[in-house]
């Protein structure tokens, strides 16, 4: 086989990873909050085998139409079954430092808000997508 036919085999390869990361549908989650109040819509933790924080990216794509959002430090309790990973058991139900994203809406507004996000992660495929609807009412 010549270089070229190498070439645009490993191309077309390439095209077909990258096309099948970009079509994973989003995880969806539905939160419901009162006027002018805040909520949290997600909240992750990775770690290390020695149960230290693990870094990761998290990052806002959509900012909500009706109200802000925020990055916050926060405590994830270690499950004993992860989403993603394992779990030791000597990790297993202790703290460690992570992120959540909290909504906070706007006073007038009622209705449904959305915010997409994105977290990355030793261990991740890429970056996972999430979608949150807000739906928020009067107080």
């Amino acid at each position: 086989m010549n270089r070229n036919k190498i070439k645009t085999a490993m191309v077309l390869l390439a095209f077909v990873v990258v096309s099948a990361c970009a079509t994973t549908p989003p995880k969806t989650n539905t939160r419901s909050v009162k006027t002018g109040e805040s909520v949290e819509l997600v909240s992750f933790g990775f770690w290390n085998g020695d149960c230290s924080p693990k870094y990761f990216n998290l990052k806002v794509e959509k900012q909500p139409d009706h109200g802000t959002v925020e990055i916050v430090k926060s405590s994830i309790k270690i499950p004993d079954n992860p989403a993603i990973g394992t779990s030791s058991s000597k990790c297993s139900g202790r703290d460690v430092e992570g992120k959540a994203l909290n909504y906070i809406a706007n006073d007038e507004f009622t209705g449904i808000d959305v915010v997409k996000l994105s977290v990355q992660a030793p261990g991740l495929a890429g970056w996972q997508r999430y979608v949150s609807t807000v739906n928020v009412t009067k107080k």
